[in-house]
């Protein structure tokens, strides 16, 4: 294994798979001899390596030397615009990203007999260059700042190649970064592209969610609903970065038609929490019949803690009770005073909570959001799932009212949730109902 400092160039063909077979296969004839005449004219003298992806094809170039390494940049430069002029005569259309690396790391694999290829090259050069290349148009440049940082080095200044700068876009574990896209001269532009207000390019920005594209949001801009749709391209990105950062949501879809949708395995174990304290609340005599009758062979090994009023107002009748426990096993139906649960963190659950250890998941119900504002203000500005619920503790709800579904996919946050269910479950306090 060799460490080596390189350049990372990645060229894709836009819409290659939407070719007939038979044009696929001429497309990348073609692009092979593009991509060997762009290398031989210049890289010649380098260092090279190539990695067919299908599509397209991953170029690396190393050098031993700072000033190697410098001089190299302008060059690595110069390769992009040459195989997109190129593609473009050819009438079809390449997307190519750029980076630098400090640390590559070069396997020889020349006497494995199943890889055809002499080389792998391991690091996050590649990565980062393949991540970026997902924000990039037809026939643009994008860039690493690294690599921004090494041509403007390399060529005394920025003079000599102009980039428009995208402050923040988003790639994998929700690193935040830098993009660069070249804008062309004025006889670059018949086959290099010049990005469209980067600046404020909210269309594109997160790696793994399929960005718009410039050309159906230029669509919406002619009919004057630019705004719009931009507006619900925020909601989305903002709504998937909440979701990876919290590993919580809150669904548009009712909390029973979420549980119901779980099917539990035969005996895999599920913990309800359920709050019936509140006057008025939702585990009423009756809710409780509806819920055994609609709910035969979907519990898999139910748990059903009540957490109870102190002063004893939840009373439901002795048939709700006695269905329950034929569905659940006579001792897995408990009550608890809800006073002897303050130090635990599903007291905080106000609406109570279904938690599946075997999943690592909780749903819990949920007033309606308002609004999708509202939406985002519950699961982005609140670190602490059980917090959530202190937003709804001056409101009163009944069984009428609209809950949806809040659910919460922490493995190790639920994991401890449950041992709190358990604590609560096995108190010397509870009742057997």
């Amino acid at each position: 294994m060799r460490l080596r400092e390189g350049y990372i160039l990645i060229a894709d063909m836009v819409g290659f798979s939407q070719r007939t077979p038979r044009e696929q296969a001429e497309l990348v004839a073609d692009f092979v001899q593009v991509l060997v005449d762009a290398i031989d004219s210049h890289l010649a003298g380098v260092e090279a390596n190539v990695f067919p992806t299908g599509d397209g094809a991953i170029v690396a170039a190393y050098e031993d030397s700072a000033a190697g390494m410098a001089a190299l940049a302008p060059r690595i430069m110069q390769l992009a615009m040459s195989v997109l002029r190129a593609a473009a005569a050819k009438d079809y259309e390449l997307k190519v990203s750029v980076n630098v690396s400090n640390h590559e790391a070069l396997v020889d694999v020349s006497g494995a007999d199943s890889v055809h290829a002499s080389v792998i090259q391991i690091g996050n050069g590649i990565n980062l260059a393949e991540r970026i290349l997902n924000f990039a148009e037809p026939r643009e440049i994008v860039a690493t700042e690294a690599f921004y940082d090494t041509l403007v080095n390399s060529t005394g200044g920025s003079d000599q190649y102009s980039f428009a700068v995208q402050p923040q876009v988003f790639v994998k574990h929700m690193r935040s970064m830098v993009l660069f896209i070249y804008s062309p001269r004025v006889e670059e532009s018949s086959y290099i592209s010049t990005p469209p207000e980067v600046a404020n390019r909210r269309h594109k920005r997160y790696a793994y969610f399929p960005p718009m594209k410039q050309s159906t949001l230029d669509r919406f801009r002619e009919v004057g609903l630019e705004t719009d749709i931009l507006q619900t391209v925020d909601y989305v990105y903002e709504t998937i970065a909440a979701v990876n950062r919290g590993s919580k949501f809150i669904s548009w879809a009712s909390v029973d038609d979420v549980v119901s949708s779980m099917r539990p395995e035969d005996g895999e174990e599920v913990c309800y929490l359920e709050r019936a304290e509140y006057p008025g609340g939702p585990w009423t005599a009756e809710a409780i019949s509806q819920v055994v009758r609609g709910a035969r062979g979907r519990y898999g090994r139910p748990i059903r803690l009540f957490l109870s009023d102190p002063n004893g107002a939840f009373a439901p009748s002795d048939g709700a009770v006695e269905a329950l426990q034929s569905s659940h096993g006579r001792d897995n139906v408990r009550s608890l005073n809800v006073r002897y649960s303050r130090a635990s963190r599903l007291r905080r659950f106000r609406f109570g909570a279904t938690l599946y250890p075997a999943r690592g998941c909780l749903v819990a119900p949920i007033p309606a959001p308002n609004s999708y504002d509202q939406y985002l203000e519950l699961i982005r500005y609140t670190e602490e799932p059980w917090r959530v619920f202190d937003r709804f503790q001056d409101r009163s709800y009944g069984p009428s009212d609209d809950f949806k579904a809040f659910v919460v996919a922490d493995r190790q946050l639920v994991s401890e949730l449950v041992g709190e269910f358990r604590s609560l479950f096995d108190d010397p306090m509870t009742e057997v109902l």
